[in-house]
């Protein structure tokens, strides 16, 4: 009919979806994939149709009525070179190149290699491209800038976890004491614990009244927590100290 246009229907026999009664070729299907390659392949549910699983493929199939079909999803179209290059935004050399595609919670980049090594951290195949040597095991890709999307591969180097834990430390990346979520005091209420307990009340007692374990409260005056504060540490030979009831060998 004059002014018709070509409507997509949804595939009710398998075989890949229809345009105007002719069906369109599922590209992806060949390429022997096992989860839906959208979001940088960081999908990952089970493939209905075109490469997407069906949440995607449904919001493929609405946006596709009424113009020309896209592409479908063809990860032979380009190498992982030339995929992972265009999603990072190139600057200076000593400048962060920020990473444009899917992150994960903790901020580092996700990229989709291939079905067969499916998603590596973006700032580690930074180092790989640079270097063409794939990350070791039990080593993994550390910052130096401080920044987790970063993939320039001049602030990335292959170390281990405890390396990367030290480094996080000393750069004061993670937060401290009273920042933490989880933290039952704050920086004034260990100070005070310190100098309460060098002046000889019992840790027992300063448990109770925060709220605490008694064995963080020992952990507190020892010195082994809440190390950036400061106050009187290893008192345990303070005046008012309960005499010792171990019996002399």
């Amino acid at each position: 009919m004059p002014g018709c246009r070509a409507r997509l229907v949804p595939p009710d026999d398998g075989r890949g979806p229809v345009v105007s009664g002719v069906e369109v070729p599922d590209v992806v299907s060949a390429q022997g994939l096992t989860g839906c390659v959208e979001d940088e392949g960081t999908c990952g549910a089970p493939i209905v149709g075109r490469g997407r699983c069906r949440k995607h493929y449904g919001r493929w199939w609405r946006k596709s009525q009424g113009r020309v079909v896209e592409p479908a999803l063809n990860l032979k179209s380009s190498t992982p070179a030339a995929r992972f290059n265009a999603k990072v935004s190139r600057g200076g050399a000593t400048q962060c190149w920020p990473w444009g595609g899917s992150l994960h919670p903790k901020g580092h980049g996700e990229f989709y290699v291939s079905p067969g090594r499916g998603r590596v951290p973006a700032h580690a195949f930074a180092v790989e491209l640079a270097t063409g040597v794939r990350c070791p095991d039990g080593l993994e890709a550390c910052h130096r800038c401080d920044n987790p999307a970063c993939c320039n591969p001049r602030h990335i180097y292959y170390g281990t976890r405890q390396q990367n834990v030290d480094d996080m430390w000393a750069r004061e990346r993670t937060p401290r004491g009273s920042a933490r979520p989880q933290a039952k005091l704050d920086e004034a209420a260990v100070l005070s614990i310190r100098t309460r307990f060098a002046a000889g009340e019992l840790s027992t007692h300063l448990a109770l009244e925060y709220g605490v374990s008694d064995s963080l409260i020992s952990n507190i005056v020892n010195g082994h927590a809440w190390q950036h504060v400061g106050g009187p540490t290893g008192t345990h030979g303070r005046p008012g100290r309960r005499p010792s009831t171990r019996k002399a060998v």
